[in-house]
């Protein structure tokens, strides 16, 4: 069965036709995997760039509030009296 020369070159292509199969299957497992993280950092990167500027900018209106109520003997008179809705 394994003397014909078409048995000969069948097996060795065949094994190695599963083993390029294999190892195409292997890396582009890799190589996906290693895009999904890559994308996740990303992503992760974003959001807590996003989140510090929304804080810089809820620091910069809280300075900004502070300095107002500090300038205004008005608005400082208003809030100690507990009267709020003549503030806005």
């Amino acid at each position: 069965m394994f003397n014909s020369i078409k048995n000969r070159i069948a097996i060795p292509i065949i094994g190695l036709l599963i083993l390029m199969v294999a190892v195409i299957v292997s890396y582009v497992s890799m190589s996906a995997a290693s895009l999904v993280e890559n994308f996740a950092d990303d992503r992760m990167s974003a959001a807590a760039q996003a989140v510090r500027a929304y804080f810089d900018a809820l620091e910069r209106q809280t300075l900004m509030s502070a300095s107002a109520m500090g300038n205004s003997a008005e608005l400082i008179r208003r809030i100690n009296h507990g009267t709020r809705e003549e503030i806005w």
